[in-house]
């Protein structure tokens, strides 16, 4: 799911790749390679572990060690992602380990006017306002930021 010339992930059962393998090679660290999908059984079923970019929304399935840096979406500028950020295990529903919240209009962080992502140099890189203040038929006067 990056930015662009994404790819799907197929099954594999070779042994550099166990459980599912890109269908189309990625770009990592200047190198197209077909890339393998990690997945978590905990909790039942295998769930796949992927990666934030960092300051944007795509995911990546790698992000360890170090930085992993992924070219090649909108404008050939460069992703990065680490492993360094928080885990969010979605397939948790309860007990302590939940990873999730209900959201509502009243939610704190839903109620953010800012942007969500970097202030890039065009609308394609710039983050978007968060869902509550995108204008979906809003009058602007109940839109802080304008119409979008």
């Amino acid at each position: 799911s990056e930015h662009e010339n994404g790819t799907v992930f197929i099954p594999s059962t070779t042994e550099d790749c166990p459980t599912f393998r890109s269908q189309y090679t990625m770009k990592l660290n200047g190198a197209s390679n077909y890339i393998c999908l990690d997945v978590s059984t905990e909790g039942g079923g295998w769930h796949p572990i992927v990666f934030s970019a960092d300051g944007t929304h795509a995911f990546y399935p790698q992000g360890c060690p170090g930085q992993q840096k992924w070219t090649g979406y909108a404008g050939g500028s460069d992703d990065v992602t680490t492993c360094a950020g928080p885990v969010w295990k979605t397939w948790l529903t309860s007990g302590s380990s939940k990873n999730y919240e209900v959201v509502t209009d009243a939610t704190n962080w839903l109620q953010y006017a800012g942007l969500w992502g970097e202030i890039g140099s065009s609308d394609v890189t710039t983050g978007k306002r968060s869902p509550k203040w995108q204008d979906w038929g809003a009058e602007q006067e109940e839109n802080p930021n304008g119409p979008r």
